[in-house]
């Protein structure tokens, strides 16, 4: 029998890539142990804006910023932004610190629309895929913005069976239902440690070890990392001043430098 068809456009604006990113393009995902300075990383980003679970996050550093304390708030602040980008067009970056605690927020508030203690307690998994579908709206439609993203977590280490044995691995904090929502929507994975590096005293003319805090770009069997965009090197001794470290990440995706 006939059936009612959909008129067909004859206006299709089909678009071309230029296969070259942008890094006001990108999602990034910092991880580390507290202290290592990730906060500090995403605050050089140009035209950064921290949204802060704490104030205790941005507190020894000198940057705008808006406190997301509740997932009310964390909605209200994201549609504000996103819905009025001209009014906020001075901000290239949104600076998420931290997304663990995000993630935190949007479960005690699902809880409490429930009814429920945990969300374990709601019956047919009512309170897990709530959650879930909650959290995944509102981070893809962070990530579908035209900010670059900044997701800023902590590391746990976990034993992994690899060829020969077990080793421990440095992995990101987030709960494993957040990461598989998260995980697949980010291009960078920098994973940020100390390390001990030999480097030439320019006043002895001797080699000496020094300690330096250093981001990985490339995971291995004992951290995780990820570079989806293909333009940063595998690992990259970070500068003290943080706007250094994001002119340098800027030149890599500008084509300046190569890694």
């Amino acid at each position: 029998r006939p059936t009612a068809s959909r008129p067909v456009s004859n206006a299709l604006q089909i678009e071309q890539s230029t296969g070259q990113v942008s890094i006001y393009d990108t999602t990034w995902l910092l991880i580390g142990l507290p202290g290592v300075g990730k906060s500090t990383l995403g605050s050089g980003f140009e035209g950064g804006l921290v949204l802060c679970t704490s104030r205790k996050e941005v507190g020894s550093l000198k940057v705008p910023f808006l406190l997301i304390d509740s997932w009310d708030k964390a909605l209200e602040v994201t549609d504000e932004l996103i819905n009025n980008r001209q009014k906020y067009a001075q901000y290239k970056f949104l600076v998420i610190d931290f997304i663990d605690a995000v993630w935190t927020l949007c479960v005690s508030a699902v809880c409490d629309k429930l009814g429920v203690s945990h969300t374990s307690e709601a019956a047919y998994g009512k309170g897990v895929d709530t959650v879930d579908s909650y959290f995944k709206r509102w981070i893809t439609t962070l990530v579908a913005s035209d900010y670059g993203i900044i997701f800023v977590s902590h590391v746990n280490q976990k034993d992994v069976i690899v060829q020969g044995g077990t080793v421990t691995k440095t992995i990101c904090s987030l709960p494993i239902r957040a990461r598989m929502i998260i995980f697949p929507l980010v291009n960078v994975i920098g994973c940020m440690e100390y390390e001990s590096i030999k480097q030439l005293n320019t006043a002895t003319g001797k080699p000496e070890i020094v300690r330096k805090r250093v981001i990985n770009f490339e995971g291995n069997e004992y951290i995780e990392a990820k570079d989806r965009d293909g333009v940063l090197p595998s690992k990259v001794v970070l500068y003290k001043d943080p706007k250094k470290n994001y002119q340098m990440f800027k030149e890599y995706y500008d084509g300046v430098k190569t890694k």
